[in-house]
């Protein structure tokens, strides 16, 4: 194509992308490369659906993967309300800010030490998205930076203590 007038490139481009290509292998054992066949018709394509378990059979290796990321991509709804309920709630009547600061940061280390290290991750993913749809994050930066730090170091501790345990856990507290 280097060596065509633009226009002719262009025609040429046009003329494979109207084309489509298809990669097949050849079905002699001797022949290892690869040729292309040129089909002119795209309807004279085959498609399948893709093979259908059988009842009973065990589930396979990806719909294992998607189940268990389905259900961990997200804190359980308890722990996201009591974080949330911990960074929202006022202070106590005669208690004063610094005081109830210290309170509610010694709680949050709390929720996030009893959190298992799948939930610490994702809690540190959704504060490190920084959304201001989050609840959570938008709650979380009611805190000072100062705090914010600190929460998000024992956030990081927790994650290393389990990772020094080699991933295991024998109880909700590692």
């Amino acid at each position: 194509m280097r060596n065509r007038k633009p226009e002719q490139q262009a025609e040429l481009v046009d003329e494979l992308a109207s084309r489509r290509l298809e990669v097949a292998r050849a079905s002699d054992r001797h022949d290892r490369r690869a040729h292309l066949e040129v089909v002119e018709d795209p309807s004279s394509l085959v498609w399948e659906p893709p093979a259908q378990q059988e009842p009973g059979a065990p589930p396979t290796t990806s719909q294992v993967l998607n189940v268990q990321r389905q259900q961990s991509d997200q804190l359980p709804t308890e722990i996201e309300a009591a974080l949330v309920s911990v960074l929202t709630r006022r202070l106590a009547d005669g208690e004063g800010h610094h005081t109830g600061a210290i309170r509610r940061e010694q709680a949050i280390a709390a929720i996030i030490m009893d959190l298992d290290p799948l939930a610490a991750y994702w809690l540190a993913r959704r504060l490190d998205a920084d959304r201001d749809s989050d609840p959570i994050v938008a709650a979380f930066r009611r805190l000072i930076p100062q705090r914010r730090e600190r929460l998000r170091v024992v956030l990081d501790q927790r994650r290393r203590m389990f990772a020094a345990l080699g991933g295991r856990a024998s109880s909700s507290r590692v």
